[in-house]
Parts: C-alpha cells; structure tokens; sequence
C-alpha cells in the first residue's frame, strides 16, 4: 500500500510542484532527474506520514478494545472542513478514556 500511495502522490501531487521548483533550471538531463527525484521525494514523504497515522490509529485502537479488555464505543465523529476528512472518537465505559482516531475501523 505504501508504495502505490507514494507512487499515485508522485505523479499527482509531486510532479506538479516539482515541476515548479525546477522551472528555472536549463533544460537538459540534470533538470529531468532533478524533477523526477523531487516528485518521488514528495510523493514517498506523503505516503509515509499516511502510513504512519493509518499505524498508529491501529495502535491506539488495539483490536477495538481498552487496556481493560472493554470494548470501544463510538460516541462521536467530527468531519473536519479544511481537509475533509473525519476524526472518530470512541470511549470506554470502564474506564471512561475518550480516544480520537482518523479512521473508522467499526466498518
């Protein structure tokens, strides 16, 4: 998953602005590698920072269950406007521990 959503990044998000850095380059085989070591540079760093959120909600969600062995709960879900994801919160009724995910794992 990590190496199709950094090649997808590339092509979509990091060409564009690689493009940009090294529009006042010469054109030639230094600017080509340039751009295309640029977009995956951007596009792999995306990747990884989804990456590392998608784990650490794994972590935090730890099998849908509290450290006391009590199922979550899902008690509320924020949609966010500037990147219009949602943020999930689920308690426990044990031990009354709210947490904040940024991914449904109730489906």
């Amino acid at each position: 998953m990590f190496i199709i959503c950094g090649l997808v990044m590339s092509i979509f998000i990091g060409s564009f602005i690689s493009f940009i850095l090294t529009s006042n380059m010469k054109k030639g085989l230094k600017k080509n590698i340039a751009t295309i070591f640029i977009a995956l540079a951007i596009g792999f760093g995306f990747s990884g920072l989804l990456t590392l959120e998608k784990k650490s909600d794994e972590m935090v969600w730890n099998n849908g269950h509290c450290e006391c062995g009590t199922k979550w709960k899902l008690v509320n879900i924020e949609h966010l406007k500037n990147n219009s994801g949602e943020l999930y919160y689920y308690n426990c009724d044990n031990c009354n521990i709210i947490i904040r995910l940024h991914s449904n794992f109730n489906k």
